[in-house]
């Protein structure tokens, strides 16, 4: 308020690049006045305006009286300002960077949340599916139908732990992923990957056929 009533137009001055300087003995009364009030002979405010920050000024002030003849005082506070205005745009830089690494934070925190609770959702459902498979199983069938429902038992198990997987991603991205070691019989994964499409294949009329060595039916160590 006070530089205000000085003079109106310091603010636009320091906003287009300009230091605003008050000097006792250019000064009319009013501004004698207010420097009297701060012990000070000279006065230079300079703009800081940072880049993606908010504006400010900085003042220098002088308890003695400002020489007209020596051009290196105004120079070395216009280069301390600029200096101080780096500084704060790092600044502000920075903080610009750490919030944008707690916004990935939360949405990658957010989205494992989400596949926590969609795959404890699918489970619900698989779960039935499975479990009336196998009842159905124990009841009287047709040798096609209990193969139907054989492919129907082992595609829920596989699609259950296709669900676990799914979390797995998580895992992965924080490097806690574990692959299995355990026995297990190439064939069979195929011939599960097989029954998985096959009814699919057949409805669009498509042959659907996968032929293996015996080799594929030793057991090997690994994921399957």
């Amino acid at each position: 308020d006070e530089l205000n009533r000085l003079s109106p137009s310091w603010h636009d001055s320091l906003e287009d690049g300009e230091p605003w300087e008050m000097h006792y003995s250019q000064a009319n009364d009013a501004v004698r006045t207010f420097l009297d009030s701060l012990g000070l002979r000279s006065l230079h405010l300079y703009g800081i305006v940072p880049q993606g920050g908010a504006w400010g000024f900085i003042a220098f002030g002088s308890a003695l009286e400002w020489d007209h003849e020596n051009g290196h005082e105004s120079a070395v506070l216009q280069a301390i300002s600029e200096g101080l205005r780096a500084y704060m745009e790092t600044q502000v830089i920075q903080d610009q960077l750490e919030s944008a690494r707690e916004a990935a934070v939360a949405a990658d925190q957010a989205k494992s949340e989400f596949l926590a609770i969609m795959s404890h959702e699918i489970r619900t459902p698989m779960n039935a599916i499975i479990g009336f498979s196998d009842l159905l199983k124990q009841t009287e069938l047709s040798e096609q139908q209990d193969e139907y429902v054989e492919i129907i038992t082992r595609s829920g198990k596989d699609l259950m732990d296709l669900i676990n997987n799914i979390l797995d991603f998580s895992k992965l991205e924080s490097s806690n992923v574990e692959l299995e070691h355990t026995q297990f019989i190439f064939e069979s994964v195929l011939t599960d990957v097989t029954d998985m499409v096959l009814f699919r294949a057949k409805e669009k009329g498509i042959e659907f056929i996968h032929e293996s060595s015996p080799d594929m039916n030793h057991i090997y160590w690994g994921d399957p």
